[in-house]
Protein backbone atom coordinates (compact mmCIF):
# COMPACT_ATOMS: atom_id res chain seq x y z
CA UNK A 1 0.00 0.00 0.00
CA UNK A 2 2.73 2.45 1.00
CA UNK A 3 4.88 1.96 -2.46
CA UNK A 4 1.49 2.79 -4.41
CA UNK A 5 0.81 5.67 -2.25
CA UNK A 6 4.54 6.91 -3.17
CA UNK A 7 4.26 6.33 -6.98
CA UNK A 8 1.37 8.33 -7.06
CA UNK A 9 2.81 11.05 -5.30
CA UNK A 10 5.47 10.70 -7.51
CA UNK A 11 3.59 10.76 -10.67
CA UNK A 12 1.37 13.80 -9.58
CA UNK A 13 4.58 15.56 -8.79
CA UNK A 14 6.15 14.82 -12.34
CA UNK A 15 2.47 15.98 -13.52
CA UNK A 16 3.59 19.42 -12.83
CA UNK A 17 6.89 19.14 -15.39
CA UNK A 18 5.79 16.71 -17.48
CA UNK A 19 4.44 18.34 -20.84
CA UNK A 20 7.70 20.61 -21.83
CA UNK A 21 9.69 17.66 -20.29
CA UNK A 22 8.21 15.36 -23.31
CA UNK A 23 8.28 17.91 -25.94
CA UNK A 24 11.74 18.51 -25.24
CA UNK A 25 11.93 14.55 -25.43
CA UNK A 26 9.98 14.87 -28.52
CA UNK A 27 11.97 17.03 -30.24
CA UNK A 28 15.57 14.91 -29.26
CA UNK A 29 13.46 12.17 -31.08
CA UNK A 30 12.75 14.19 -34.35
CA UNK A 31 16.41 15.58 -34.73
CA UNK A 32 17.47 11.73 -34.28
CA UNK A 33 15.17 10.35 -36.55
CA UNK A 34 16.16 13.06 -38.94
CA UNK A 35 19.64 12.96 -38.52
CA UNK A 36 20.48 9.81 -36.91
CA UNK A 37 22.31 8.66 -33.42
CA UNK A 38 25.21 10.50 -34.33
CA UNK A 39 23.54 13.12 -32.39
CA UNK A 40 22.48 11.26 -29.56
CA UNK A 41 25.55 12.12 -27.28
CA UNK A 42 24.66 15.96 -27.75
CA UNK A 43 21.25 15.19 -27.42
CA UNK A 44 21.49 13.68 -24.32
CA UNK A 45 23.99 16.40 -22.50
CA UNK A 46 20.99 18.91 -24.15
CA UNK A 47 18.26 16.66 -22.38
CA UNK A 48 20.57 16.78 -18.81
CA UNK A 49 20.97 20.51 -19.31
CA UNK A 50 17.06 21.24 -19.90
CA UNK A 51 16.10 18.94 -17.00
CA UNK A 52 18.50 21.36 -14.70
CA UNK A 53 16.57 24.30 -15.73
CA UNK A 54 13.39 22.54 -14.68
CA UNK A 55 14.51 21.19 -11.45
CA UNK A 56 15.61 25.17 -11.09
CA UNK A 57 12.25 26.53 -12.10
CA UNK A 58 10.24 23.80 -10.18
CA UNK A 59 12.03 24.83 -6.92
CA UNK A 60 12.13 28.07 -7.14
CA UNK A 61 8.40 28.51 -8.14
CA UNK A 62 6.64 25.50 -6.56
CA UNK A 63 8.82 25.57 -3.23
CA UNK A 64 5.72 25.37 -1.23
CA UNK A 65 4.46 22.04 -2.82
CA UNK A 66 7.94 20.52 -1.09
CA UNK A 67 5.78 20.43 2.31
CA UNK A 68 3.04 18.63 0.87
CA UNK A 69 5.31 16.07 -0.16
CA UNK A 70 7.31 15.84 3.06
CA UNK A 71 4.34 15.98 5.04
CA UNK A 72 2.99 12.80 2.95
CA UNK A 73 6.20 11.44 4.16
CA UNK A 74 8.22 11.71 0.40
CA UNK A 75 11.25 13.51 0.68
CA UNK A 76 12.54 15.97 -2.01
CA UNK A 77 15.58 13.63 -3.17
CA UNK A 78 13.07 10.93 -4.10
CA UNK A 79 10.47 13.19 -5.41
CA UNK A 80 13.87 14.19 -7.88
CA UNK A 81 15.43 11.06 -7.96
CA UNK A 82 12.25 9.14 -9.03
CA UNK A 83 10.90 11.33 -11.51
CA UNK A 84 14.35 12.51 -12.77
CA UNK A 85 15.17 8.50 -13.32
CA UNK A 86 11.77 8.08 -15.08
CA UNK A 87 12.01 11.32 -17.33
CA UNK A 88 15.83 9.66 -18.44
CA UNK A 89 14.72 6.23 -19.13
CA UNK A 90 11.54 7.35 -21.20
CA UNK A 91 14.07 9.79 -23.03
CA UNK A 92 16.15 7.00 -23.84
CA UNK A 93 13.82 4.53 -24.56
CA UNK A 94 12.19 6.70 -26.76
CA UNK A 95 15.46 7.93 -28.64
CA UNK A 96 15.89 4.04 -29.14
CA UNK A 97 13.13 3.11 -30.12
CA UNK A 98 12.90 6.20 -33.32
CA UNK A 99 16.07 5.23 -34.55
CA UNK A 100 15.02 1.14 -34.43
CA UNK A 101 12.25 2.89 -36.94
CA UNK A 102 14.38 4.91 -39.01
Amino acid sequence: MRIIKTLRLLSSFYGGFFPISFIITVCCALIVWHWGLETYFALFWFKLCTLGVIVFAVRSHKSHEFYYYQNLGVSQRLLWTGTLTFDLALFVFLVLQINTFR
